[in-house]
Formats: structure tokens, sequence, C-alpha cells
């Protein structure tokens, strides 16, 4: 019961995030939920049109991790699970962008997006966390706990989780 209660908050707490993040993305440019009622193409599009600087890459990436994270509180709402493709396309934006913003959280989110997607390519997410490897210089150890618990996982890669999981563990302070 407690674990459903504080499942529940999560996803409170998640949504609250989204919509801040929407409501932040809306404060510099109207039309966001018009963008979404139009579908994916259109809404990419938007944000194509709308946000074209490098420090929008923050603003994008967070809306779509806050939404991503909601949706993964909420796989049993099959409403929300639907506007994964949105927080993807959010996500994806911020990294086109800014690659680098944030030790290359984009491209960690959308490596471990990969990993736990229906059909979701492991080659894709596996040069998606070398990738992120490399921008953050494995100094942004999240990045190796994600590489472990998400792809190494997937493909049953033992030396590879425990070698991660080491190097954590080794890092100190980076």
């Amino acid at each position: 019961e407690e674990a459903e209660r504080q499942r529940g908050r999560a996803r409170m707490f998640y949504r609250r995030a989204r919509d801040l993040g929407v409501h932040w993305i809306s404060l510099d440019h109207e039309g966001f939920q018009d963008a979404v009622d139009g579908g994916l193409e259109s809404f990419e599009a938007w944000l194509a049109h709308n946000f074209q600087d490098r420090e929008d890459a923050g603003m994008m990436l967070w809306a779509g991790y806050a939404w991503g994270s909601f949706i993964n509180m909420s796989k049993d709402d099959m409403a929300a699970v639907a506007d994964l493709p949105y927080a993807r396309a959010l996500a994806e934006h911020s990294q086109r962008l800014d690659e680098t913003y944030y030790h290359g959280a984009a491209t960690t989110f959308l490596a471990v997006l990969q990993t736990n997607m229906m059909g979701g390519d492991m080659d894709v997410a596996q040069q998606s966390f070398e990738r992120a490897l490399e921008i953050s210089e494995r100094r942004c150890l999240v990045v190796q706990v994600n590489m472990a618990r998400h792809y190494a996982v997937k493909r049953g890669d033992r030396p590879l989780f425990l070698s991660l999981l080491r190097e954590v563990l080794e890092a100190g302070d980076p």
C-alpha cells in the first residue's frame, strides 16, 4: 500500500513538473497545446520554428524529461503513454540545439528510452550511451548507472554491468 501511495505521489509531482515545463515554454511562445493537438509532425514543426537558440536546450530537455518521467510512472494509463512521442520530441529537439547541455542529459534520456521502448534498437542505444559518456567525459556518473541498469541488463551483458557500476563506485568525486 505504501509503495502504491508513493508511486501516486511521484506521478503527481512529475505531472506538476511537466505542467511547469509546458508553462515555461508557453511564456516564450504560444501554441504549445495547439501544436500537440495537431499531431506529432505539427508539434515537431512548431518546436523547430519557435526554438532555434542553443539556450533553449534546457527548457526543451527539462520539459521532456518531466513528461517522460510522468509517463514512466503512469504505464497503466494509456492516455499518458500515448504522449511519449511528444516527450521524446522535446528531448530530441534539446539534443539538436545543444547535445552537451547538462553533460549530454538529452542523449542519456534518449538512450534509456531506446532500451525500454517496444522495438527499441539496442545498437542505437549503445551508440547513444557511448556518445553520452564521451560528452560527459565519464564524469556524470548517472550515464554509467543508466547504461548498466538499462542497456547492459537488456543485453544480458554481466561483465559490462559490473564494469560500469565498479567505475561508479571507484570514481570518487569526479
